[in-house]
Formats: C-alpha cells, sequence, structure tokens
C-alpha cells in the first residue's frame, strides 16, 4: 500500500537520520575534546533526526539550506556546552567536516554496490538497507577519520621548520621534535639531520648508542633557525638513514616544544 510504504520510508529515514547525527556528534565530541554529557548528545541527534519534517515544508532550496544550517548550529549548541563564540564555531567547522566525509564516503559505497540514493537512504532492488550501511560501516569510517585527524594534529603540533647554513649551502628542512631524542654533547642537546650523499668532515664526533647499534656522528656546530627563531651555535649531527617520521628530514629535542 502506498501509505504503508511512504510511512516505512520515513521510519527509516528518520532512524538513519537520528543514527547518522549521533555518530557525527560522537566524532565532534572525541575530536574536539569537549566536556558534556551523553544525554545532551544523544537529545541533540534527535533534534537533528526531526529536521526530516522541513521536506515537508513548501521551502525553496535556499530557505532549505538555511534552516539546515540553523539546525546545525542548534545540534552544536545543545550538545556541547556553550562558551566562546570561537570555540562554539570550530564545533559547528568540525561536525560538517565529519559530515562531508561521511557523506562522500557512503555516496561512493552507493556507488560501488550499485545502489540508489535519496538522501542518505540507499535502496537495493527496492530493499532500503542504509540502517545496515550506517550501524555497520559509518562508525568504522568516522573512527578512521578521528584517527588521522588526531595523528595529523598531533603531527603539526611537533612540527617546525629547520634552517641553517653548513659550509656555504643554505638548508632549509621540515623538523619533528621527538620528545625521546635524548641524546646529548657534554651536556647541551643536539639535532640530528639526514642529508644524503653528505661527505664533508665532521668539526668533531658524538658517540651514540640504540637500538639498532653504536657508533659515531659527524657533528658540527651552526647557527640555527626554528620557524623563524634564531639559535646560535647549536650541535648538529648527520645520519646516515632517513627519519621514519613521514617528511621530517630534521629531529629536534625536546627543549623546543
Amino acid at each position: 500500500h502506498p501509505r504503508v510504504r511512504l510511512q516505512r520510508q520515513m521510519c527509516i529515514r528518520d532512524s538513519t537520520n537520528f543514527v547518522l547525527d549521533l555518530i557525527l556528534l560522537l566524532s565532534v565530541w572525541k575530536i574536539r575534546k569537549k566536556e558534556t554529557k551523553l544525554k545532551r548528545i544523544f537529545f541533540s541527534a534527535f533534534l537533528g533526526a526531526l529536521s526530516i519534517l522541513l521536506l515537508f515544508l513548501p521551502l525553496t532550496k535556499l530557505s532549505l539550506f538555511c534552516f539546515k544550517v540553523l539546525v546545525s548550529f542548534l545540534m552544536v549548541f545543545v550538545a556541547f556546552p556553550f562558551g566562546e563564540v570561537d570555540d562554539f564555531l570550530k564545533d559547528v567547522v568540525c561536525l560538517y567536516a565529519t559530515s562531508v566525509f561521511l557523506g562522500g564516503s557512503l555516496s561512493f559505497l552507493s556507488s560501488v554496490f550499485g545502489t540508489d540514493q535519496k538522501g542518505l537512504v540507499f535502496l537495493s532492488d527496492g530493499m532500503p538497507f542504509s540502517l545496515t550501511v550506517v550501524l555497520c560501516i559509518s562508525p568504522i569510517i568516522l573512527s578512521g577519520f578521528v584517527r588521522f585527524y588526531r595523528r595529523t594534529k598531533r603531527d603539526a603540533e611537533f612540527l617546525r621548520v629547520l634552517e641553517f647554513e653548513l659550509f656555504g649551502k643554505k638548508y632549509k628542512m621540515n623538523a619533528y621534535i621527538d620528545t625521546g631524542n635524548q641524546l646529548q654533547y657534554f651536556g647541551h642537546s643536539v639535532i640530528l639531520l639526514y642529508i644524503p650523499n653528505f661527505s664533508w668532515l665532521p668539526q668533531f664526533y658524538i658517540p651514540y648508542e640504540s637500538v639498532a647499534g653504536s657508533g659515531v656522528l659527524k657533528a658540527y656546530k651552526v647557527n640555527v633557525r626554528i620557524n623563524h627563531q634564531s639559535y646560535s651555535k647549536r650541535i648538529v649531527a648527520i645520519v646516515n638513514q632517513p627519519f621514519k617520521v613521514s617528511s621530517a628530514q630534521a629531529i629536534l629535542p625536546a627543549e623546543f616544544l
């Protein structure tokens, strides 16, 4: 019966919206490390799910878009205690970023499985399986996004730009602050550099021991700039192998945090 079918589709859409909004808000909670209560997040997701009622109003596309923006602001306001305006806007941006990522991933899945997509509801041979997709796949997708975001944010906090001049040649490279770098030379911390095909004679040698073995490193005293701040006569040592940290050509001691 058409009416029963419509009610069934509405129930599926509403349930899907609730679960999606709940997952998105939980992701924002984890990414932004907000202090809130779970009941606020559940209530906010419920309000977001009610936004499906907007489809029954005679709204233009622009009006519908504006209402959806207002709903997203309301969801963030309800889910997390309001503090600074800047912090609130960051929460809203985070909500939109996670929703775009999730929506794009689900759209990709719909094209892979050859399904028809209506919003975030998918049909396969006339049978809806959106809840299955949301419940089983969405948490996996967003957990990966959260881990990627945190790793990227952590790396950004520890990344620096290192500049120096050695034997008349100027170098500019990405540097990573490694709190585990305990190498010292007569009480002075050491900056580790990877410069391929480096063959200059050292000013002095620095002995080292690591899990991989022991040996000596070519070392020099140079003036360096780290994020445009100058440091004079810092000890740098040349290593033979590239670092495992992505894009880093230098390892800085913890003092540069």
